[in-house]
């Protein structure tokens, strides 16, 4: 259940904390004391919009912190262990914090979080209707939700709605595919000549670099020649070569080692120095040797590497990138001649989900036109109790042929959404004799609201949301109805946390616990406060529920009979 809520700086909020009770929690205050602003507060920790405006004037920064104590198998503890998030107790603290900037944060047990991810957070344990959230009901798209509830469909809907979408995946890469595959059998031609002309070169960045060097010492050849015999004449053969004179260093280091042993050591280092370079003399007599003009063999190699400048004039700028386009367009392709086969593959599986989802949404009409009737029978008894006695509440199903649907049965294909091929809608008569119609067309406010009511009282069983918030849920009734409604939320509170925001003293009457939402005025600021009522207080309040401000003994007893009445329905 949501255990405390703190408010700080959000409109004409300055500091609120309220510790919420189990069960049903009254909420009552003057018009503009700041009611809305807890709800708006509520939205605002659950992961609704952020408006800068709702900040309080001449403050950096509002906070809104939700803490809920919760049992230890619900199932929102499976998603805060997804993300990392759970505490080692049963509690879940949600913070939202807007700053002057227009921005705004997000924090599920003190960690930072996306909006988003507060938002389905908070969709799982809060279901909060505001003044105008029983509106919803007037979207028939709406309806089948409550159905699939009082249906216990939960699992069959998500499978089916995992499938659809599936499908939808499917037939938007077969379109994606298919567009590639005209993109490539328009280019398909182009790649196949350029594909057969770089093929027909064989390049490779080996042979390039090989060719290139045979190319230099080809165009060089006089001038190898020349400076060979040079470096030769210098080191070998020539007068005063350096052999010829290492070899007299040598001579003359031997004579000098006779008389110091020192030199013997340098006599050795300059034999080592006479092997080399008698090493490369002999090398380049063996390359000034090999040298020989070959025009026939310049002009073939000259030829081979001006196709590897052709190639790289129309496919790159180095031979890598010829081999790398060249790997591209043969893996396009390849690509078209198996592109085929994976729409076929593809066809394949989107044929088999279809068939499972035509199985599927069979079973799912089947299921909830079994249920409808239990349904449309508990409703209209609630009805009843609230002020509807002999209301007819039905539960229509229609189905719609369509050509692109995904679901086909008996050859006729149906326009399918992610929850099959029903299309649902509630019909109500709530005067006897008179034929029914649709909910949207013909309930009142009041009505609505009461119908709202009544089917979250059938499905309080079913639905796992721990806390459920009604704003101004006794619109359009009052009286006896009034009575009506305010027992209805007493039984709803024995399966849920309510937090109720009414104006009627007979609703009122039957929480738990009642907080009193005031505005106060100091000086030129004005604050909201909010308090828990003892007993005396609450007769005062309920009390001016009834008269207004003035207050009388003979209002004061009936706040009292209201409360007793309550308290003893309760015992009972």
């Amino acid at each position: 259940m949501l255990q405390r809520l703190l408010v700080r700086n959000l409109a004409v909020i300055d500091e609120v904390e309220i510790e919420f009770q189990p069960h049903l929690n009254i909420i009552t205050g003057e018009t503009g004391a700041g009611k809305s602003i807890l709800v708006g507060a509520l939205g605002l920790v659950l992961g609704s919009r952020a408006d800068v405006g709702l900040l309080r004037a001449g403050k950096d920064r509002a906070v809104v912190e939700a803490e809920f104590n919760l049992a230890g198998d619900h199932p929102i503890f499976d998603l805060l262990s997804e993300y990392d998030l759970a505490s080692e107790d049963n509690l879940l603290l949600l913070r939202r914090e807007l700053l002057a900037s227009g921005r705004s944060r997000a924090f599920v047990n003190d960690i930072p979080v996306p909006a988003s991810l507060l938002q389905e957070i908070g969709d799982r344990l809060v279901d909060l209707h505001g003044q105008h959230e029983h509106q919803t009901l007037l979207r028939p798209s709406t309806h089948i939700v409550y159905l699939d509830e009082f249906s216990g469909l939960r699992q069959q809907v998500a499978e089916f709605g995992q499938l659809y979408r599936r499908v939808g995946d499917l037939q938007r890469e077969v379109e994606r595919l298919r567009r590639e595959e005209q993109t490539l059998r328009e280019r398909r031609e182009l790649f196949e000549f350029q594909l057969r002309e770089i093929d027909a070169v064989k390049p490779s960045v080996e042979e390039e670099d090989e060719l290139t060097r045979e190319e230099q010492i080809l165009s060089n050849v006089q001038r190898l020649q020349e400076e060979t015999a040079q470096v030769v004449n210098l080191l070998y053969e020539g007068e005063g070569s350096a052999l010829d004179s290492i070899a007299a260093a040598l001579r003359q280091l031997e004579r000098l080692g006779e008389i110091d042993a020192a030199f013997g050591k340098l006599a050795s280092d300059l034999e080592q120095a006479r092997v080399a370079v008698d090493e490369v003399a002999k090398s380049v007599l063996d390359y000034r040797a090999g040298i020989d003009a070959d025009p026939a063999r310049l002009e073939q190699v000259r030829n081979r590497l001006a196709e590897y400048t052709r190639l790289k004039k129309r496919y790159g700028a180095s031979t890598e990138e010829v081999l790398r386009y060249r790997d591209k367009i043969a893996a396009q392709l390849s690509q078209f001649q198996s592109m085929s086969e994976q729409i076929e593959a593809l066809e394949d599986e989107i044929a088999s989900l279809r068939s499972r989802l035509a199985e599927l949404s069979l079973e799912l009409s089947e299921r909830r036109r079994s249920s409808a009737g239990d349904l449309e029978k508990a409703v209209q008894e609630k009805l009843a109790e609230l002020g509807m006695p002999g209301s007819v509440f039905r539960v229509v199903f229609r189905e719609e042929e369509d050509p692109s649907g995904i679901v086909e049965r008996q050859g006729v294909r149906y326009r399918t959404g992610p929850r099959g091929t029903d299309i649902v809608e509630f019909y109500i008569s709530t005067n006897p004799g008179q034929e029914a119609r649709p909910l949207a067309k013909v309930a009142s406010g009041g009505e609505i609201s009461r119908v709202m009511l009544a089917l979250k009282s059938v499905l309080a069983t079913c639905d796992p949301v721990p806390t459920m918030i009604f704003d101004e849920i006794d619109m359009g009734v009052s009286g006896r109805v009034a009575q009506a409604v305010g027992r209805s939320l007493r039984e709803l509170a024995e399966h849920r946390q309510i937090l109720c925001i009414t104006h009627l003293p007979q609703i009122a009457s039957q929480g738990h616990a009642h907080f009193l939402v005031e505005k106060i005025q100091k000086g030129d600021q004005t604050r909201t406060v909010v308090r828990r009522l003892d007993r005396r207080g609450r007769e005062e309040a309920i009390a001016r529920l009834l008269s207004g401000e003035r207050l009388s003994e003979t209002h004061l007893r009936t706040a009292r009979e209201l409360l007793a009445e309550a308290g003893e329905e309760r015992a009972n």
